[in-house]
């Protein structure tokens, strides 16, 4: 699977890709509302609303992405199941490592 990590680090990725998928489309709507000014647009305050709202739909978009990998990774981790050993197995001596 190209998404899912295939180490143990599922937990450590998706913090990271959630704070991504949290500030970026924020940081973005803001750099955005900077370029809204009263003398371009007619209306400027439904210009930032419409940058909120699209900020908005991206946040949520974002982080129903990483639910969906967040999922992967549990679905994963329970098919894998717990971890098992093999009782340990003597290897038998061969008859020339006796004679030696």
């Amino acid at each position: 699977m190209g998404l899912i990590p295939a180490g143990g680090s599922c937990r450590r990725w998706l913090a990271a890709t959630s704070a991504a998928a949290l500030l970026l489309p924020w940081l973005l709507g803001e750099l955005a509302k900077q370029f809204v000014q009263p003398g371009l647009s007619n209306d400027p305050e439904r210009q930032a609303l419409l940058i909120d709202y699209i900020v908005i739909g991206a946040l949520v978009f974002g982080l129903t992405m990483v639910l969906t990998v967040a999922i992967g990774c549990w679905v994963r981790k329970v098919m894998q199941g717990p971890e098992r050993r093999a009782d340990d197995y003597p290897l038998p001596i061969r008859e020339d490592e006796r004679n030696s």
